[in-house]
């Protein structure tokens, strides 16, 4: 069938959202007991269909980057790949990622990766270098990412920190 928008009707002036395809055989149409955990399964269904129509594309540019296309294929791979590296550094939902690097190949694959794995990017440019402590600090950052002049990637553990009020709400979504 045709894709939904999401939104089914208006009850006392909130917006109520369709089960997913996905949720429905998991909870039978019954409405779930967490609004949030609801919008958690709706999100992790948005990301698989966007990267599934990015696989869609092939050979075509996905961005452009140095003077050089990065094609839709190879941006799976890295996403792939990417995840892969994410999850054996023992990365899961809820965990907090600072990205630091400029806008590349690499760091667009990576925050994909994490938006896979329903952890919460932090995107930091390089700019922000000396004030990386603070935003660690600020986001409750518990890992942190840094892409090289080659864009490889490499993530590494952070000491730990208070978690804020924000992370815990997003950590709910």
């Amino acid at each position: 069938g045709q894709p939904s928008s999401g939104l089914s009707s208006r009850r006392n002036g909130q917006v109520e959202r369709e089960h997913s395809r996905s949720c429905r055989p998991a909870c039978g149409q019954i409405p779930h007991p967490s609004p949030l955990l609801h919008e958690a399964t709706a999100q992790a269904d948005a990301i698989a269909t966007v990267i599934a129509r990015m696989r869609g594309f092939g050979d075509q540019p996905a961005l452009f980057h140095r003077g050089a296309f990065t094609s839709f294929a190879e941006l799976c791979t890295l996403i792939d790949s990417t995840r892969q590296k994410l999850e054996l550094e023992g990365v899961r939902a809820g965990d907090v990622v600072a990205v630091l690097g400029d806008y590349t190949p690499q760091n667009a694959a990576l925050v994909l990766a994490l938006s896979q794995l329903n952890a919460i990017s932090v995107p930091l440019t390089t700019a922000a270098a000396q004030q990386m402590d603070d935003f660690f600090v600020i986001a409750g950052a518990q890992y942190l990412t840094r892409t090289d002049a080659d864009d490889a990637f490499s993530i590494e553990p952070l000491s730990e920190k208070p978690v804020a009020d924000m992370v815990r709400t997003f950590r709910e979504l």
